[in-house]
């Protein structure tokens, strides 16, 4: 029980180092950035959303940290009606209660925003989720947490600059240190360059035993992104189940 509790108290310390360096990333409106865990969206969010996001994250996290079989599936950065709204990566306003009964992490009274809204990408990755065994411990991430945006514009999308993606990086590199996933499932070919990076480079240590590069479940691919997932985790398809 002592050695339980100890790591147990080892992740929240962890989950609380890592929330600080998230939330120190700079979110500035006029550079079209975005930091869900600091910022406050005045036309959609309620006026404490972000330390709503910032602690249904932590939460996890402090979960995540303390287990020694997590997956990690890694996205490229929000998109403006899903993780910039959740602070959940590849999680749009109607799964997060999915996600948190995965970590076994209690709802808040209130979603940090108004209304609900879905994500093209979120459905089709919880679709793909919903059809994985519930106990895998799936931790969901992206290279870039910030929302990138069109300046002047904040309710659209647009790739992450150079030095987003490195900001990110460092994330990344710390979040699976902490994580030292069995498995990293990379999201798109954006995500897999970083990745890739880790997986030759950085990765002694870590703990990794697999690698899968997917589809981004975008831009039509959604059917190619499941069957890709399916095949990750060895599970056989049924007859008909990938008409999505």
């Amino acid at each position: 029980m002592l050695v339980v509790s100890e790591r147990v108290r080892s992740a929240e310390e962890n989950a609380g180092r890592f929330m600080s360096a998230l939330e120190a990333l700079g979110g500035d409106r006029l550079a079209g950035r975005f930091n869900p865990y600091t910022m406050y969206c005045p036309r959609h969010d309620r006026v404490e959303a972000h330390g709503i996001r910032s602690e249904m994250l932590e939460r996890i996290l402090a979960r995540a940290f303390s287990m020694s079989d997590v997956h990690l599936w890694v996205g490229r950065e929000p998109g403006w009606r899903g993780a910039r709204r959740t602070g959940l990566a590849l999680t749009d306003d109607f799964h997060v209660g999915s996600y948190l009964r995965r970590w076994g992490v209690p709802e808040p009274e209130q979603l940090p925003t108004l209304t609900n809204l879905g994500e093209a990408t979120a459905t089709a990755v919880w679709r793909a989720i919903d059809t994985l065994p519930d106990d895998i411990p799936l931790f969901l991430w992206n290279v870039c947490p910030l929302h990138c945006h069109d300046p002047g514009d904040e309710m659209t999308n647009r790739p992450a600059r150079g030095s987003e993606i490195s900001d990110g990086f460092s994330l990344l590199l710390d979040l699976m240190r902490f994580l030292k996933p069995v498995r990293v499932v990379s999201v798109g070919a954006d995500s897999w360059k970083q990745c890739e990076r880790i997986k030759e480079s950085y990765s002694h240590g870590m703990g990794v035993g697999d690698w899968c590069r997917v589809r981004h479940p975008s831009h039509g691919g959604a059917r190619i992104f499941r069957e890709q997932i399916l095949d990750c985790y060895g599970i056989e398809s049924a007859q008909g189940e990938l008409n999505i």
